[in-house]
C-alpha cells in the first residue's frame, strides 16, 4: 500500500459491519460486501454500490421451502437487519437488529408476504448441511438457475445472490474505479470461485477446497502460514 498498491476485503457482510474489523488494518480503497452485491467505502461510510433482489424474491424462496428437503432454517438479510423462518410454514423464530435486539411476535409468515409488503432483501441464507460435498449440490443449481446466484462460503449454509452478482463482478467493478490494471485475488471456498476467475492471477491457498484449487492460476501457502504475505512479498522485491 505505501509503494501505491491497493488492498481490500471481499465478504459477505456488510461493509458497515465489516469495517469494525479493519480497525487495526484499513484497506485503502472500497470494501466489497454482501458477497458481491455492495461496494462499500469506509472512509464516507456509504455504499457506493449496492443490489437488492426484484419480484422474484417471493417466489424463489417459496420453492426451496417446498422442493429442498433439509432445510433447517431460512434468512432474509435486510439492510439493517436479518430475520429466520421456519421452513414449514416460515414461521418468524428471530428478529435481529443490528443496533438492538428484539423478539417480534406478530409478523407475516414468509408463505404469505407478497414483495410490496417486503423491505429491500439483498441476500438469502438457506441453512442446510452439505458437509464434505466438493461442489453447490446439484438440485440447488437446479433452482437458481438464471434466478439467482448461489453461493457457499461455509458448510452449514448457501447464500442466495440476485442473479448476475457475486464477487467477481464486484471486483471487476472495483477494478475499473480504482483504474488499477492488475487485480489478484485469494481464496479457499466455493463462494470465492467467481472472485478468482475474474481477477488477473486467482490464488487458491494451501487449504483450499479443491474446486477451487482448480479454478485458480496458482497455489500458495496455508493461510495459517502467512498467505498474503507469501504472495505480496515477491512483488516487492
Amino acid at each position: 500500500m505505501a509503494r501505491g498498491g491497493h488492498f481490500t476485503f471481499c465478504t459477505g457482510r456488510r461493509g458497515d459491519v465489516f469495517k469494525q474489523i479493519c480497525r487495526d488494518f484499513k484497506p485503502n480503497v472500497p470494501l466489497i460486501g454482501m458477497g458481491g452485491g455492495q461496494i462499500y467505502d469506509i472512509d464516507s461510510d456509504r455504499s457506493l454500490k449496492q443490489v437488492f433482489f426484484g419480484p422474484e424474491l417471493i417466489p424463489l424462496v417459496r420453492d426451496f421451502m417446498r422442493e429442498y428437503h433439509g432445510i433447517r432454517t431460512i434468512r432474509l438479510d435486510f439492510i439493517d437487519h436479518s430475520e429466520y423462518f421456519m421452513p414449514d410454514d416460515t414461521v418468524l423464530i428471530k428478529d435481529y437488529v443490528t443496533r438492538e435486539v428484539s423478539y417480534v411476535k406478530d409478523r407475516t409468515p414468509l408463505s404469505r408476504l407478497t414483495f410490496e409488503e417486503c423491505p429491500p432483501v439483498y441476500k438469502v441464507v438457506v441453512y442446510l448441511d452439505f458437509t464434505n460435498a466438493e461442489s453447490m449440490p446439484t438440485q440447488v443449481k437446479m433452482l437458481c438457475n438464471g434466478r439467482c446466484n448461489p453461493i457457499a462460503n461455509d458448510w452449514k449454509y448457501i447464500e442466495l445472490m440476485p442473479f448476475g452478482f457475486d464477487k467477481g463482478t464486484a471486483a471487476l467493478e472495483l477494478k475499473k474505479m480504482t483504474g488499477d490494471h492488475t487485480l489478484i485475488a485469494i481464496g479457499d471456498f466455493l463462494g470465492d470461485i467467481p472472485l478468482l476467475k475474474t481477477a488477473d492471477i486467482g490464488y487458491a491457498v494451501e487449504n483450499a477446497l479443491p474446486e477451487v484449487k482448480r479454478a485458480a492460476d496458482r497455489l500458495t501457502v496455508h493461510v495459517d502460514q502467512g498467505a498474503v504475505d507469501a504472495i505480496i512479498r515477491p512483488l516487492l522485491e
